[in-house]
């Protein structure tokens, strides 16, 4: 959830910085940090629903479901990583 949060975060950073730019007449659009938003958004809630369906999955046949979680915790920093790299370039 917290990648979902922070790629909506970057968004709506963007946007600000956009009107703050358009109310003084420059172009100061990135366009990596909106689409890098966008992307790192629709992998999440895909982690995220891939995630839940194999727990689901696991537990219905009865073998731990503990490690799942994991390697999506981990699927998830990369998102947050590669969100902030892209967001870094200007």
């Amino acid at each position: 959830m917290y990648a979902i949060l922070a790629s909506a975060g970057v968004l709506s950073e963007q946007e600000y910085v956009d009107s703050r730019c358009r109310f003084h007449n420059l172009d100061c659009t990135n366009l990596w940090r909106t689409d890098g938003a966008c992307i790192a958004g629709g992998v999440s809630v895909a982690l995220l629903l891939l995630d839940f369906a194999l727990v689901i999955r696991r537990s219905m046949k009865r073998r731990p479901a503990f490690v799942v979680p994991l390697l999506f915790c981990i699927g998830q920093l990369v998102v947050i990583v590669a969100l902030a790299v892209v967001s870094s370039h200007s």
